[in-house]
């Protein structure tokens, strides 16, 4: 996960990430090129690992 943290820290996504890990919430890396956000509850979000839609990072935060 510290990794996948490192890189994510340096996208659009990463204080929606670190706030969400802050929150409780897991991060894990699926078997493809996506990421795993896992709320206290056991709600999932799945996001790709790099922002390439200019509404990622938009997308992410409404689900979140």
């Amino acid at each position: 996960m510290d990794s996948n943290l490192k890189k994510i820290r340096r996208t659009e996504y990463g204080p929606l990430v670190e706030a969400a890990l802050e929150a409780g919430w897991r991060l894990e890396r699926t078997g493809g090129n996506h990421l795993k956000l896992t709320s206290p509850e056991g709600r999932a979000v799945f996001f790709p690992s790099s922002p390439s839609d200019w509404r990622g990072a938009k997308n992410l935060r409404s689900t979140l």
